[in-house]
């Protein structure tokens, strides 16, 4: 009866073992399938570490690239724009020099008028003089006729004083002497009339160099007057002050130090645009590569997910954990 009671017990339990017994087979049967799995994800985020890199890589060398480009834009944009305003420098170089033969030709003007109103004073100064020697020269002229006047007739009263009746006189020969010559009050001896004839002499001599030096002053006068004249028809009616001029002259210098100043900040640009042009060949070339890595592990890193899928697909979620598939195998192994 124990025996059957044995052997009922072991048909009883026959659907339990060969369930088990499946379960174990399918569990061995996964198991080379739960190792590709974990190959599967481990490749996948290999892949998914590489493709995040790359992109990374990508996205560095681009927004490189687009920063070069940008910088290269602006620069052409600004050579561009400082070409169309560019002035020629000879213009800016004429208005300097304009601006300063004014301001010389100004000065020289100056100069000029100084000149002439000194010239004008010493014309003056010679008319003057050349009057008052003049007035020298006549009275002393005056005196002279004077003296001599009243030495003749100082002469012939005393001849007449030494005339005798019926003797002959010695000017006329006669030997009647009806009207004899009355002598003055102060007759002037040879002495006095020969001092009158020098001081006369000598104011005559004054008065022709004060005439002569008048002469060239006032040739001097005149030919300041021309020279201001010719000055003033250079220069023109409408000829700036001086304070314009300048002003003029100082803006001139400031736009020619602007224009160089353009110039050099121009030829900078220049030159770093020739230097991009070079430098966005290799990141350009870089962020072109970059991409195609990128791109090529994404879809190597899509292929591997989708292998992932597929595997975890064939395999029962609780079993896709390898230590998990261990445990349930050694659980079943031992019933």
């Amino acid at each position: 009866a124990e025996a059957t009671q044995r052997l009922e017990q072991a048909q009883a339990r026959e659907p339990e073992r060969e369930a088990l017994s499946k379960q174990i087979a399918d569990m061995e049967r996964v198991r080379p399938l739960v190792d590709e799995l974990a190959q599967a994800a481990a490749a996948a985020t290999e892949l998914k570490a590489q493709h995040e890199q790359a992109e990374a890589a990508a996205n560095k060398a681009e927004a490189r690239l687009t920063e070069l480009t940008e910088e290269l834009t602006t620069l052409r944009q600004q050579i561009e724009q400082a070409q169309e305003k560019k002035t020629d420098r000879r213009v800016l170089e004429r208005a300097v020099q304009d601006a300063e033969t004014a301001l010389k030709e100004q000065a020289e003007l100056a100069k000029l008028e100084t000149a002439h109103a000194q010239a004008a004073a010493a014309d003056k100064q010679a008319a003057a003089k050349e009057t008052r020697a003049r007035e020298s020269w006549q009275r002393a002229e005056a005196e002279l006729e004077r003296l001599r006047g009243a030495w003749e007739q100082g002469s012939a009263a005393r001849l007449a004083h030494e005339l005798e009746p019926g003797a002959p006189c010695p000017v006329c020969g006669s030997t009647e002497h009806p009207a004899p010559a009355t002598g003055a009050e102060e007759i002037p001896d040879d002495q006095a009339v020969a001092a009158a004839r020098a001081a006369e002499q000598a104011a005559r001599k004054a008065l022709d160099q004060a005439g002569a030096t008048a002469r060239q002053a006032g040739q001097a006068r005149e030919a300041a007057k021309a020279k201001l004249e010719a000055a003033a028809a250079r220069r023109g009616e409408e000829a700036a002050a001086v304070e314009t001029i300048e002003a003029q002259l100082n803006h001139a210098r400031k736009a020619l130090a602007a224009y160089d100043e353009e110039a050099a900040a121009l030829a900078k640009r220049v030159k770093r645009r020739a230097a991009l042009d070079q430098q966005t060949t290799d990141p350009k070339t870089a962020a072109e590569s970059s991409r195609k890595t990128a791109d090529e592990l994404s879809r190597n890193h899509a292929a591997a997910a989708a292998k992932h899928a597929e595997k975890q697909g064939q395999v029962p979620e609780e079993w896709r954990d390898g230590a998990g598939l261990n445990a349930a195998l050694a659980s079943a192994q031992s019933r």
